[in-house]
């Protein structure tokens, strides 16, 4: 193939990408000439929007081009991944390994694509993806919202089958707190509630950063802030205690779960102040477990509308 129908099957493929035969385009793919493997590229970016499963067989040749030396040939490369993810999910697990290096991509919209396809693995098979948190941590200080949230998101879900590897990760996941995006905020308070369930003196030096979500406009990061602190008060109430003014509002939070917790951690903080029942029992009460609800209480990003 030459540049002149390389250029050629691009511009059908963004016209008419179903009259485009992709047999022909694949073998530019591998091309020694930029510009031929740079359209072949873009023709697979076209296509794969109306005809995932037409592209689902070249996937091999398409993944020789994520390491591409011209950025752009990249992002079209990681943007296939990223559209093929979506109803292939078990089926790009296998190019992780060519998928990860983009992750640290020059191209802004080329490391979103490639957090963007973790965050589908995710979803399916978090054992598969646990083992590219290094990769994955420095999206959580992307310069792009979605990059950032898709990042949370898949710390959120890794979090849940292994607390003790996402806690590795706290000083990266703490700036997320206070995201720009709400459901990125919610995401991260939600790492903070589930590994302070296992390691709360992990979770200890981190308070500060915690407390702004106790007054968050979503109800959910609210709880899961306030359950941080209840857990944190079970093995240091005196931790908790220059905090009490921001979790006493609380007490009248639209959800249950939420006074129900911070009347636990009020009570576990008045124990500092004052002697052991006779019984040697603190008195504590049964609060709720914001894990137990994980479906209902977390976001589903699906709906933001970013590709």
């Amino acid at each position: 193939m030459d540049r002149d129908r390389a250029v050629s099957m691009a511009e059908t493929a963004e016209n008419n990408p179903n009259a485009v035969d992709l047999d022909t385009a694949a073998t530019g793919l591998k091309h020694s000439d930029e510009v031929v493997r740079n359209n072949a590229a873009y023709v697979f970016n076209e296509v794969v929007e109306t005809s995932p499963d037409q592209v689902r067989w070249y996937l091999d040749d398409i993944a020789s081009c994520l390491d591409d030396t011209n950025k752009y040939t990249r992002h079209y490369a990681a943007y296939t991944f990223s559209e093929m993810v979506k109803t292939e999910p078990h089926r790009i697990i296998q190019y992780l390994n060519i998928i990860a290096p983009r992750l640290e991509d020059t191209n802004e919209y080329t490391r979103h694509h490639a957090a963007y396809t973790f965050k589908e693995v995710v979803e399916i098979d978090p054992d598969r993806v646990k083992s590219y948190l290094d990769e994955l941590a420095p999206r959580l200080g992307d310069t792009n919202e979605y990059t950032r949230h898709y990042a949370a998101y898949t710390f959120k879900e890794i979090v849940k089958g292994d607390p003790d590897r996402v806690g590795r990760y706290l000083d990266a996941i703490a700036p997320r707190l206070e995201d720009a995006n709400k459901k990125t905020r919610n995401y991260a308070t939600f790492v903070f509630s589930e590994i302070v369930q296992t390691d709360a003196g992990r979770v200890k030096p981190y308070l500060d950063d915690v407390a702004p979500r106790l007054d968050d406009t979503n109800e959910f990061t609210r709880n899961f802030a306030a359950y941080t602190f209840y857990q944190v008060s079970k093995v240091d109430a005196s931790a908790v205690t220059p905090y009490v003014h921001l979790l006493k509002p609380l007490q009248t939070d639209r959800l249950d779960s939420t006074r129900n917790i911070v009347e636990g951690t009020l009570r576990e903080v008045s124990h500092t102040d004052s002697s052991p029942d006779s019984s040697g029992q603190s008195g504590d009460t049964e609060v709720f477990n914001p894990s137990k609800a994980t479906d209902t209480r977390i976001f589903d990003p699906d709906d933001d509308g970013v590709t």
